[in-house]
């Protein structure tokens, strides 16, 4: 589970900071979540990195954790006021 919530606050800190702004970026978002989910959510693709699918609770509770993430560090971006 740790692996899967630091994949989605990556993938949540590249929108909130980047606002995908260039189809690289879309690029590479879409492209974390899909390996990330492919290689977790498939149990034979997982057990060769040793690892177990998660069920769909525990998702929900990664992509809420980074969404939060994501969340703070977007208030206190427009928070910062200049001088």
């Amino acid at each position: 589970m740790a692996l899967v919530t630091l994949t989605f606050a990556s993938v949540m800190l590249t929108i909130a900071l980047s606002g995908l702004a260039n189809f690289i970026s879309r690029i590479m978002v879409g492209a974390t979540i899909a390996l990330t989910l492919l290689l977790v959510q498939f149990p034979t693709l997982a057990s060769l990195l040793h690892l177990t699918p998660l069920h769909l609770k525990d998702l929900v509770h990664s992509a809420a954790g980074a969404l939060g993430i994501a969340m703070i560090v977007v208030m206190g971006r427009f928070r910062v006021q200049s001088h």
